[in-house]
């Protein structure tokens, strides 16, 4: 005799699927009345994520959409390149009348061993070899280069009002120092730098604001380090000046 299957569906089996309905209709009804009772709260946004979140069974940081980064507006560098044809011209002539000034000072003080100048747009840098302002290994400006830095402070106060920025570098080779006074190349480089810029503050001349200073230790060299020439080269204190690139406003 055939055993009765437990569970009293009948003979279809359909009888187990009856209570599931009426589960998931009053699962259903429940979440509808839930969601109009929220409905007439005040939405935040925490408030929906913590509902998705509770209704999903995913967390909160998971629902969340990702944090977007700022967009970072750069200059347009066709607008940063472009000058007026009036301005370009005065900022070449200036840099151009400085850089030929500099020349005649080099050639008239027979200096050109320990000094030279480099045009570039409207950039003009003048190279000092270390030696012609500082003793080996130090940063102290030595008493008989005073008269050629005052030479270059003349040159710089009589077209101040021309110029934009003068930066003040100093550069060592990649011979390592290691002093109670100057630790590494970076502090002689720096060092250098400092000292020359406190000279050229001290004699009034200039508006400081307009001045900079920085140390590149051997990292900045002109050229090799692998020959004495090429080291005695990168030993140097370097006049970056900038000229200024707009006509004066009561021009």
């Amino acid at each position: 005799m055939a055993r009765r299957k437990r569970g009293g569906g009948g003979e279809d089996g359909g009888g187990g699927a009856n209570w599931m309905d009426t589960y998931g209709d009053l699962v259903t009804l429940l979440l509808c009345f839930f969601v109009l009772l929220f409905s007439f709260s005040s939405v935040s946004a925490e408030k929906w994520e913590a509902l998705v979140g509770a209704l999903s069974g995913t967390s909160v940081m998971e629902a969340a959409p990702p944090l977007q980064a700022p967009e970072l507006e750069f200059l347009d560098e066709t607008k940063v390149s472009q000058m007026d044809e009036e301005d370009r011209i005065f900022a070449e002539a200036n840099i151009s009348a400085l850089a030929n000034t500099i020349g005649g000072f080099i050639e008239e003080n027979g200096i050109g061993v320990d000094m030279s100048v480099n045009l570039d747009d409207y950039t003009v840098t003048m190279h000092f070899s270390d030696n012609i302002f500082f003793r080996s290994g130090d940063a102290e400006l030595m008493p008989e280069s005073l008269p050629i830095l005052d030479g270059v402070v003349d040159l710089l106060a009589a077209g101040s009002d021309m110029l934009s920025m003068i930066n003040i570098e100093g550069h060592t080779d990649n011979v390592p120092i290691h002093t109670a006074k100057y630790p590494s190349n970076w502090e002689l480089s720096t060092g250098r730098a400092v000292n020359t810029l406190h000279y050229i503050a001290d004699t009034g001349r200039f508006d400081m604001d307009t001045f900079s200073v920085a140390g590149y230790a051997e990292y900045h060299p002109i050229a090799s380090n692998q020959t004495e020439e090429g080291r005695a080269a990168n030993r140097r204190v370097d006049f970056v000046i900038e000229a200024k690139t707009h006509l004066p406003e009561n021009s």
